[in-house]
Formats: structure tokens, C-alpha cells, sequence
């Protein structure tokens, strides 16, 4: 048990490491979206975002000039263009789940539960930026950048649970709160710093009272908020 709480309470520090968040966009290769689907290289120089056509993802660029689309930050050309980009990665969270709902079993109703939890959290991410420009009262266009992204994936932690007669089928006497490992799958969604999605998984109690606890390994849907650590 050590272990998980180290990793519950010391991995959210990790995630001071990275130079930049992930809904910032910055150096490096993405794939150009609905002209040709073909990937480029993302260079900042200055005030000015560079757009290098690549040979292929994280392959050698071009040697030539050709091609490069320069987007500044102030414009006096209001339709200047727009530049849609998604980047694919690995992504890693630390996942806390607020809310579970459970529903009616063993004669017990619908249970919405508030416990103290926390997760790690493997998925599969995608992050998608918008560049294009908006007017200004100068008469000019002003560079603008949007992102949205959406991750799919599992997690495993552990949190606790309230132990009762009630949720026991009256087969002990005492109240507690239990300590149960959880898993499952989540859908994470991510607009600028803000990180949610919904969860679906099964709990465990870690004591000897699992066998009679009635939500021992039934499946629960959940909100769940997370802190990326990649």
C-alpha cells in the first residue's frame, strides 16, 4: 500500500517538468488536417509561427524553401488563412474520480458516492489547434490559436469507500471506511487547461470483508477530472 499513496501524492508534482503544457502549441511535427492530411514541422521564430512541409512523420524536412506558410502575429490582411493541426501522443494523467454512481443492487437504491481517490492514468491522445486571425479596431488581424483535445485509455488506483451494515447485507455491525483498488476505462476531453471525462470501472475492497461487500467488482460510471504528468 505505500507504494500507491507515493504515487498518488508525488506524481502530481511531476507535472512542473514539462517546458510547456500540451494545450500550447510549440516545436515540433504535426499533421496537417483537411487540405492533405500531410505531416509538417511547427517552428516558432519570433512573432511568426513556420510551417515546414516534412517528408513524413518525424522524418528529415525538405531541404529547399518551398512550401513554408508563415503565420505572424499581427496581419493587415484579415483573411490570411487558417491552419488546422492534430498531434497524436502517448498520454499519461493522474486521474482523480469525485463522483461515482452505483446502481440499485441487492435491494440497496441508486448510490451517487463522493470518496477520496486517485488513479494513474495510460491512454491514447490526440490534440487538435486551430491558428487563424480575428479583426481588431487598427484594422488589422490579430493571430489567434484554439485547441481542443480528447484521450481514450485505462487507470488504476485506489481510494476508499464507506463500509456499512446496509452495503454489507447486514452481515457485520461496525462502520468503516474501506480501502478499495480501482480500475476501468476512461474518455478524457481537454479545452485549454481544463481536463474531464467520464469513467466506467469496478472496485475492489482490500479487506476481509470483500466477499460480502455488494459492490465488490460491479461497475460504476463516473466523472473524473485529471493533471497531466507527460
Amino acid at each position: 500500500m505505500p507504494f500507491w499513496f507515493l504515487i498518488i501524492f508525488f506524481l502530481p508534482g511531476c507535472a512542473v517538468l514539462p517546458k510547456k503544457a500540451r494545450h500550447e502549441l510549440q516545436d515540433g511535427y504535426y499533421q496537417k488536417l483537411f487540405s492533405e492530411k500531410k505531416w509538417v514541422y511547427i517552428q516558432f521564430a519570433e512573432d511568426t509561427i513556420l510551417v515546414y512541409p516534412a517528408n513524413g512523420r518525424k522524418q528529415p524536412l525538405h531541404q529547399n524553401k518551398n512550401g513554408i506558410l508563415q503565420f505572424p502575429d499581427i496581419v493587415n490582411d484579415q483573411s490570411a488563412g487558417v491552419l488546422r493541426l492534430r498531434q497524436p501522443s502517448l498520454d499519461l494523467d493522474f486521474l482523480t474520480i469525485p463522483l461515482k454512481f452505483r446502481g440499485r443492487t441487492a435491494n440497496v437504491p441508486p448510490q451517487l458516492n463522493a470518496n477520496l481517490n486517485g488513479a494513474l492514468y495510460v491512454g491514447y491522445r490526440n490534440d487538435f489547434f486551430k491558428v487563424d486571425y480575428s479583426p481588431t479596431p487598427l484594422h488589422t488581424a490579430k493571430r489567434q490559436i484554439n485547441h481542443f483535445g480528447f484521450s481514450t485509455g485505462i487507470f488504476t488506483g485506489i481510494g476508499n469507500t464507506f463500509i456499512s451494515p446496509t452495503n454489507t447485507d447486514f452481515r457485520i455491525d461496525q462502520e468503516y471506511d474501506g480501502i478499495v483498488w480501482s480500475k476501468g476505462v476512461a474518455g478524457i476531453i481537454a479545452f485549454g487547461n481544463f481536463t474531464a471525462g467520464v469513467t466506467f470501472g469496478l472496485d475492489h475492497l482490500l479487506d476481509r470483508n470483500k466477499n460480502i461487500w455488494i459492490y465488490q467488482k460491479r461497475v460504476w460510471f463516473g466523472l473524473g477530472f485529471g493533471l497531466n504528468i507527460n
